[in-house]
């Protein structure tokens, strides 16, 4: 993993600017909610299936955008195709606030529903380009970028293997443990005290983009400095910590029946305000980023060392 030219650096962005405007041209009409400045949620779009079939047919296309740059990139920009398309929708479509000042205090529990589906959906599709990446992008590119080596593989004694497993749930954990404690440190917005409870809007769409990568990032960079997880056990921290904070508990509308605020919610609960296609997009790409600057760490300091 050579220094980044500036060349090479230009070749990474016009590959994934070419994902974002295929996701934003083609999904992007499909998917636009019927009511100007209105929210994406899957479940209560009149037409999903198209929406979903589409989006996973590019996700499994834009990774080939990773052919134009250099063999050491071509994974990570490969891998990040589909959350940069997804990132596209989300700055197009609106946060949700719309949906919290259109329906009953009583329905915000069947909403979470709604959005817990719609997470894994898009996760879904995010899956589907890491599959689709995994059979474009050669077998020598992909382990360069990889934290296993050949002897590390081909072991199979039962020790080598316990240990794997050990390492990886203590690694998956350690993300998303920091990941939410981040989260909830990064994204708040003012908050107003109602009997024993403070409530707040929803935090601003900036501030929710900024929130995710770095509080994924960090923590993958974290994590990934002590236990060299491979990228896949990393983005699977994005869905464990959004299904996580997206299951309804019954404390999401304690305080605000007391206040009547439709558009508030308990600072507490406030995480669940993140739609699930931010979640997936840009915790995704938080993931990618802190993964990335792990390796050229980890690179660096091999360096130093030979």
């Amino acid at each position: 993993m050579e220094q980044l030219s500036l060349f090479t650096k230009v070749r990474f962005v016009v590959g994934l600017a070419i994902a974002a405007i295929l996701f934003g041209f083609i999904v992007l009409p499909l998917a636009r909610p019927e009511m100007p400045g209105g929210t994406l949620i899957l479940m209560q779009h009149p037409h999903p299936v198209p929406i979903v079939m589409v989006a996973v047919l590019l996700a499994m296309l834009t990774p080939v955008v990773s052919l134009l740059g250099a063999p050491y990139l071509r994974y990570i920009t490969a891998l990040a195709a589909t959350p940069v398309g997804l990132a596209v929708l989300t700055l197009m479509t609106a946060g949700i606030t719309p949906i919290l000042a259109d329906i009953t205090i009583e329905d915000r529990e069947h909403l979470f529903h709604l959005m817990l589906v719609d997470l894994l959906l898009w996760s879904g599709v995010v899956w589907m380009g890491i599959l689709a990446t995994s059979l474009i992008i050669k077998a020598p590119i992909r382990e360069l970028l990889t934290d296993t080596n050949k002897a590390d593989t081909v072991r199979t004694n039962k020790k080598t293997a316990q240990k794997n497993i050990i390492n990886t749930l203590l690694g998956v954990s350690g993300v998303v443990v920091l990941a939410y404690l981040l989260l909830r440190v990064l994204i708040h917005s003012g908050k107003v005290q109602v009997v024993t409870e403070y409530i707040s809007p929803p935090p601003q769409k900036g501030q929710i983009v900024f929130g995710l990568i770095t509080a994924f990032g960090l923590a993958t960079l974290g994590v990934h400095q002590l236990t060299a997880l491979r990228v896949e056990w990393l983005l699977l921290t994005v869905v464990i910590v959004g299904v996580g904070v997206l299951i309804p508990t019954g404390a999401e509308d304690s305080a605000i029946k007391v206040l009547l605020a439709p558009a508030c919610f308990p600072s507490s609960q406030l995480l669940k305000t993140i739609t699930p296609l931010a979640w997936t997009a840009f915790g995704s790409i938080g993931v990618l980023w802190g993964y990335w600057t792990s390796m050229r760490l980890r690179y660096a300091r091999l360096k130093l060392i030979n």
